[in-house]
């Protein structure tokens, strides 16, 4: 029996494929992440809490990588705005 180390998990952003947080009207909260780690293989992890007042460590991982991306996406948008005007032009 292998010793208790605890489990670690290292996925980089380029193999997330899907990342979602939720709440309903009882309090009742979940936060999941979906990434690729193989060849259409997939690993599914989520955390589901009750309440406001503790929210998991996971979760709030999560929100900080899901606002970071939508900044990163505003960026580019704006980036390339000019560049989607002179297309739009055209048609």
């Amino acid at each position: 029996m292998a010793a208790k180390k605890g489990l670690t998990i290292k996925i980089a952003p380029d193999e997330i494929m899907y990342t979602n947080i939720s709440k309903s009207k009882d309090s009742y909260n979940s936060a999941r992440l979906v990434a690729k780690v193989g060849d259409k293989v997939y690993m599914s992890i989520s955390v589901e809490w009750e309440g406001t007042e503790a929210i998991p460590g996971f979760a709030m991982d999560l929100m900080s990588l899901i606002t970071a991306d939508k900044e990163e996406i505003e960026k580019s948008i704006e980036e390339k705005a000019e560049e989607y005007a002179t297309l739009k032009e055209r048609q």
